[in-house]
């Protein structure tokens, strides 16, 4: 699966206002080698610099079902792309 099918399925999802709303830096869609399962992956600020003004950025995980992020699934947070590796492919 590749991020356009994502985006064209969940098209209010991927507005600039969004983006510029929750911090979002970049998405991409990555595959579990070990389930076959997809994920959004979502490299974001998340609101962080909101008391301190500093950015702390985090990929946060989100499960596919089908080319859908499905409304109020809650992702999970990881400071690296290595970690997010760790945790999908166990």
């Amino acid at each position: 699966m590749i991020i356009q099918e994502v985006r064209e399925s969940n098209p209010r999802y991927f507005t600039e206002n969004n983006k510029r709303f929750f911090g979002d830096i970049s998405y991409d869609v990555i595959t579990s080698e070990v389930t076959g399962r997809n994920y959004l992956l979502t490299f974001t600020n998340k609101f962080s610099d909101m008391f301190d003004g500093v950015k702390k950025p985090v990929y946060v995980i989100t499960p596919l079902i089908g080319s859908s992020i499905g409304d109020g699934v809650m992702g999970q947070d990881f400071k690296t792309i290595e970690d997010v590796n760790l945790y999908i492919n166990n």
